[in-house]
């Protein structure tokens, strides 16, 4: 299942972690360079983001992970459409 979260966990194996621009360890304090870590936008650009975001679920739903976690958007005019569409997909995961 997946959740939309602040700031997702790193490093933990069976889980993956998306941003939605790439992180930078200095902001993180941590390893963003795993395998567990994705990101929907290299620089943040959010329709970027919308074009990525169904490519990216889909790739994950065929991994082995236990648990996804999402950043969630601020909640503004321009990131709407893309919190809206992450709310429904962490929905339909849960069933």
């Amino acid at each position: 299942p997946c959740f939309l979260v602040q700031s997702p966990a790193l490093g933990i194996k069976s889980q993956a972690s998306v941003w939605l621009q790439r992180p930078r360890d200095s902001d993180t304090g941590a390893n963003t360079s795993d395998e567990n870590t994705f990101w929907l936008s290299e620089g943040g650009d959010h329709k970027e983001m919308l074009h990525n975001l169904y490519g990216l679920m889909h790739r994950l739903d065929q991994g082995a992970f236990t648990r996804i976690e999402i950043q969630s958007p601020e909640n503004s005019d321009r990131f709407i459409t893309l919190k809206d569409r992450l709310v429904r997909a962490c929905q339909k995961s849960k069933g």
